[in-house]
């Protein structure tokens, strides 16, 4: 029979206590994570619940206000709201609007192969008439430009009547 003396038993103790209070916290900080992705998601769906082309000039002024706000919360804490943001934009379901809108938004920030495939596919499904049109041809003119295949965009744009 083997018996473990004083100082190794604390020794397991401390290291089984630490270990317990680093998954207590890890499960907080993730708990804390989905919080504010599902409230940034709340806000995302009041503030983009419409089309720009469908808003006259006033009502354009107002939601444009909101959506800087949106803006600033994700600049003002991108390594906690932009894999939030990246999360709504990945959901096809999302108003069209948004996803052209906040994948710039996300460009901006994160300049990664991955946002900008993101911002391609987003502009492939946005709504022509929500958008100005130099913004986005020259963009994905860039993206081009850098590699990016942007056929998919490129053909709405071409097929767009105006």
């Amino acid at each position: 029979m083997t018996f473990v003396n004083n100082s190794t038993w604390r020794r397991i103790v401390i290291n089984a206590l630490g270990l317990a209070f680093v998954i207590v916290m890890s499960s907080a900080g993730l708990s804390a994570a989905q919080d504010a992705c599902a409230d940034f998601a709340r806000t995302v769906k009041t503030t983009y619940n419409f089309r720009p082309a469908l808003l006259s000039d006033s009502e354009r002024t107002q939601k444009s206000a909101a959506m800087d706000v949106v803006w600033e919360k994700v600049k003002a804490n991108p390594s906690k709201l932009l894999p939030c943001l990246r999360k709504e934009l990945e959901d096809s379901k999302a108003n069209a609007w948004f996803r052209f809108d906040g994948s710039n938004l996300l460009v901006s920030l994160d300049s990664s192969s991955s946002s900008k495939n993101l911002l391609i596919q987003s502009y492939a499904a946005t709504n022509l008439d929500d958008v100005d049109l130099s913004v986005f041809v020259s963009r994905l003119a860039q993206l081009g430009e850098e590699g990016f295949d942007v056929s998919a965009a490129g053909a709405r744009g071409l097929a767009y009547p105006q």
